[in-house]
């Protein structure tokens, strides 16, 4: 019977330590989710300033060649 007891205390023991382990595992997961989406909008947003230096460069070249054939 205290044989029994024991080894239920250790298996409640033993959920309790694998459920703490798997909040961890999730928490970390959650947060490297988290760097993943930021680093993202980071490299989207970098993309979008280098289109638009690029557009802009574009255009003012337009505008240098238009202005040369009409001098």
């Amino acid at each position: 019977w205290a044989a029994s007891r024991s080894t239920s205390k250790l298996r409640r023991e033993e959920a309790k330590i694998t459920a703490w382990e798997n909040l961890q595992k999730a928490r970390a997961e959650a947060e490297i989710r988290k760097l993943e989406m930021d680093l993202e909008k980071k490299r989207s947003a970098s993309m979008d300033r280098i289109s638009n230096k690029l557009r802009a460069a574009k255009k003012k070249a337009e505008e240098m060649r238009i202005s040369l054939s009409n001098g």
